[in-house]
């Protein structure tokens, strides 16, 4: 009976912290934020896969975010979710503000090219690339805040086993 409720604790905490769990490989956290990579898709696509967890291709905010991205995806190239949509401007997918770029010289180039990889010529540096080109996504997600209460409980309840185990 006591492992059936540590277990259906553990697994409240589980999905609270990772929603649907549908990812495949490895989620990393960073800043309260969940990370995993998409399979090997267009930028269309890979952004598509990441909405379907609730999240969009990352967004970087700032340097620190960045570092912790070049340092934890270092295998090769990536998408992340700046594009060009409108064939003018780069925006977030998100639709976040644009805060940070981190582009390689002589980037972007504006010309057909309207989606952004990282890791690109040097780690961590962005190029823009055309929409045939074919990588694996690094997607975000934002918890909800009925995410991280669930989460909340399942911590509580595996916290009150083991007090009353001690």
């Amino acid at each position: 009976m006591r492992t059936t409720l540590i277990a259906l604790c553990a697994a409240v905490a589980l999905v609270g912290a990772l929603g649907s769990g549908a990812w495949a490989g490895d989620v990393f956290s960073y800043g309260g934020h969940y990370y995993f990579l998409t399979e090997v898709l267009n930028w269309v696509d890979a952004e598509a896969a990441a909405a379907v967890e609730g999240g969009h291709l990352v967004t970087v905010n700032d340097s620190d975010e960045h570092n912790w991205l070049v340092s934890t995806f270092t295998d090769e190239s990536y998408w992340i979710g700046f594009h060009r949509p409108s064939g003018v401007d780069y925006l977030w997918a998100s639709g976040e503000p644009v805060t940070f770029t981190n582009w390689v010289l002589d980037e972007p180039t504006m010309g057909e090219e309207y989606y952004v990889a990282m890791n690109q010529h040097e780690p961590g540096g962005w190029n823009d690339v055309g929409a045939s080109w074919m990588l694996a996504g690094i997607a975000e997600v934002v918890p909800e805040p009925s995410s991280l209460l669930a989460l909340a409980g399942g911590l509580l309840c595996l916290g009150g086993l083991v007090k009353r185990r001690a």
